[in-house]
């Protein structure tokens, strides 16, 4: 069992969210393929701001030396990524848990 997750959550304008869907499942989830378990899609279903849709992304990790290889190898080059194709319109931050 994995013992750390990272949670990766983007904030989507509703105007963007079939865009941005088509990005996760052609570029976002094929790259995190394979250096990473189980990778979960899901909707957050609080609502902070109208007319912004928050989505959270989860994939799990066996050992704190992964979390370290997100930051060094994907989690800039993703940002940098999402700016380029959607600019303001979709902004993405990580959490790093632990499971007890």
């Amino acid at each position: 069992m994995a013992k750390y997750i990272i949670n990766v959550t983007f904030c989507v304008e509703q105007s963007y969210v079939a865009a941005w869907k088509n990005w996760l499942n052609q570029y976002f989830l094929p790259s995190i393929d394979g250096s990473f378990h189980h990778a979960k899609n899901m909707r957050v279903m609080t609502h902070v701001e109208p007319g912004i849709n928050n989505f959270s992304v989860q994939h799990e990790v066996d050992d704190f030396h992964s979390l370290t290889l997100w930051k060094q190898n994907y989690e800039e080059q993703m940002k940098a990524e999402l700016f380029k194709r959607f600019g303001q319109h979709v902004l993405t931050f990580t959490t790093f848990l632990e499971l007890l």
